[in-house]
């Protein structure tokens, strides 16, 4: 059987991101506005997450510090956005956090400014509904995918399980050294 050939035309980049008021784990109102001049690197999760979560902030942590090895004056912050507002507190957040990099910015908000920074993030989660909720051993299905914003606050790539955390380091410095080089570069 022969191969097939296919064009594909691209047509701009992913309308990915967005706006969004959050609460950091200070206690403080934070949008994404706080982020430009800096690569922002999110992750979407939940701290009662058994596995998934601690595997994916484990590589964030280990492509930051690759990162700034490589890179000293880029600044790369690594956010962490809870899918989870009943359960996850400030504090919570912040303890959950502190065995990953200490850079770690959490996010959380109301239920609505939550699903609204998902919607706009393309994250899919899904909650128990108030009845399955009555109690506080639940989880949450969720995207797992790691965003990179460039400074200017525009998407980049997304990571999934397919790369580990060597490759995403490779990838993060490439599109840091073409940023530099032209800041109009797109990888769309």
């Amino acid at each position: 059987m022969g191969s097939a050939r296919v064009n594909v035309e691209t047509r701009g980049r992913p309308a990915l991101g967005g706006p969004f008021v959050l609460v950091n784990t200070k206690g403080e109102p934070v949008s994404q506005a706080e982020f430009l001049g800096s690569w922002a690197f999110f992750y979407f999760g939940f701290t009662h997450c058994p596995e998934i979560c601690p595997v994916e902030l484990n590589r964030m942590t280990h492509v930051v510090n690759t990162v700034r090895e490589r890179r000293p004056k880029e600044a790369i912050v690594p956010l962490f956005v809870s899918c989870d507002p009943k359960r996850d507190s400030l504090e919570a957040i912040d303890e959950y956090l502190s065995v990953f990099h200490p850079d770690f910015v959490g996010l959380v908000g109301t239920p609505k400014q939550v699903n609204d920074a998902c919607k706009s993030y393309r994250i899919y989660y899904s909650i128990p509904s108030e009845e399955d909720a009555n109690t506080d051993d639940y989880l949450i299905d969720h995207s797992i995918a790691i965003f990179l914003f460039d400074p200017q606050g525009r998407f980049v790539d997304f990571f999934g399980n397919r790369y580990d955390e060597n490759e995403i380091a490779d990838k993060v410095d490439y599109y840091m050294g073409q940023y530099e080089k032209d800041p109009t570069w797109t990888n769309w």
